[in-house]
């Protein structure tokens, strides 16, 4: 008996080491890899930015099992899902490899219409979860990488609806139907420190119905744009006493 525990003994202290190094090198594995979601509602719309990033100094090849990228879900305050990126959608099932040089990522976008079941959602906060479909990089094993984000839904907005914005690095076309009380409203563009666009007069097409046309052209400096940012561009009315009212944000672009 003395004998076989001092075997076991010796072959614990043999194995140590290495299931010290094989812990070791999954989490330095793990380290050099970052993966999350961006969400980003407004009142007509979400955006969801997915990014994964090499972190380490040598190239990620990440085995996918099929044509699906990754997986979004969004649940109410009950834990009700509400939307899911992969629900009505046919992914092809066939390997495919996706390879991030060292420093680089992957960036993906989604949209979703805030709306479940034909019927738009209140507003509130809800729960975004992301999760990469990857099984392998680098030809191992590869454990699960999630994030998961709050998103705050507004509601309605009464005053702006259908807004498209087009364009990029500082040159941006907005379009859209707007319904101001006085035939004219106010924007602005910020990247969240600093108002890079001073608060201005817009006004709408002339047209007999409730809801009239409007475009708006934006250029800003090259030199203005964030290194590291989202530019942000607000729509809003003010209403007799000056204040500001209906306000509808507007993503123009994210830098990374």
């Amino acid at each position: 008996m003395r004998k076989f525990m001092l075997a076991l003994f010796l072959l614990l202290l043999i194995a140590a080491p290495a299931f010290a190094y094989e812990r070791e090198q999954t989490e330095k594995e793990g380290e050099t890899m970052h993966f999350f979601i961006d969400p980003v509602a407004g009142p007509e719309e979400a955006a969801f930015d997915l990014v994964l990033t090499n972190t380490g100094d040598t190239p990620l090849t990440f085995t996918f099992p099929t044509s699906q990228s990754y997986e979004i879900t969004v649940h109410d305050n009950r834990g009700v899902e509400v939307y899911r990126y992969s629900a009505g959608k046919a992914f092809a099932q066939a390997l495919r490899d996706v390879t991030i040089l060292p420093g680089k990522s992957v960036n993906w976008t989604e949209h979703w219409d805030l709306h479940h079941s034909g019927v738009r959602l209140h507003e509130g906060e809800y729960k975004v979860s992301a999760l990469l479909k990857a099984k392998m990089v680098n030809g191992k094993k590869l454990e699960p990488l999630t994030d998961v984000k709050t998103m705050y839904l507004p509601k309605e907005n009464p005053a702006f609806k259908h807004i498209e914005v087009s364009g990029q690095q500082g040159t941006y076309t907005i379009k859209g139907l707007a319904s101001p009380k006085d035939g004219y409203f106010y924007y602005s563009v910020e990247d969240g420190h600093n108002q890079l666009l001073k608060e201005t007069k817009g006004e709408v097409e002339k047209a007999p119905e409730a809801w009239k046309p409007f475009k708006i052209e934006i250029h800003l400096p090259p030199d203005a744009l964030p290194k590291n940012g989202t530019l942000i561009l607000h729509l809003y009315e003010r209403n007799s006493d000056g204040d500001l009212i209906n306000s509808y944000p507007l993503i123009l672009e994210k830098f990374y």
